[in-house]
């Protein structure tokens, strides 16, 4: 009901009802035991200060699959003592290094990244348990995924082979070849000496 009230309404209790009222609008609810509400307070966890961009852009990059959940969220983790803001669909890794220290890793389930996406900066915490975004004055408590997550370095090609190519001409190759592609959307690339067939 309350969605369905557009400004200023007033709200009354009397022993086990609440009574809302915004102009000719009137509806009662039954309430319950505020000592009933789970505890929000997170144990002995520090607050850190992280930009919003890293999470809006791996949020593009979360698997949708129920079978693996930890891959469903945005995975923050410790590579070397800093915060490296991770996420992967299992085809496509993105991965952002930061110069953050951090030494408490988690998984923030999507729902909860999609809340701070266009936060400027929030502060977070995590106690092994829940994690803590405030920003502004909203305070959120949020699950995380459990399990581990996989070994992004690991995938991550350590030679010094690089190639250089023209972004243009290379997003519009594999546009129209990926036309005839397969129903996975798959495209092979042969790189020989100063040539990508």
């Amino acid at each position: 009901g309350l969605k369905h009230i557009n400004g200023e309404f007033e709200v009354s209790i009397n022993g086990s009802m609440a009574k809302f009222k915004a102009g000719e609008f009137e509806f009662e609810v039954p309430t319950s035991d505020s000592a009933d509400f789970p505890s929000v307070e997170l144990v002995d966890a520090e607050y850190q200060t992280i930009s919003n961009h890293c999470i809006n852009e791996a949020i593009k990059f979360v698997a949708n699959d129920e079978l693996r959940p930890i891959l469903t969220g945005v995975a923050f983790i410790s590579n070397g003592g800093k915060l490296s803001v991770c996420a992967t669909d299992s085809k496509i890794l993105y991965l952002n290094n930061t110069d953050i220290d951090f030494n408490n890793p988690f998984v923030l389930i999507q729902k909860t990244c999609n809340l701070v996406k266009d936060v400027p900066e929030f502060d977070v915490a995590f106690d092994g348990k829940r994690v803590c975004i405030k920003y502004d004055n909203v305070e959120v408590i949020s699950s995380t995924v459990e399990g581990s997550y996989p070994n992004v370095n690991s995938v991550i090609p350590k030679n010094d082979n690089t190639l250089n190519i023209n972004w243009q001409t290379f997003a519009s190759s594999i546009e129209r070849v990926g036309e005839f592609s397969n129903s996975q959307k798959l495209i092979k690339l042969d790189v020989k000496q100063n040539t990508v067939d």
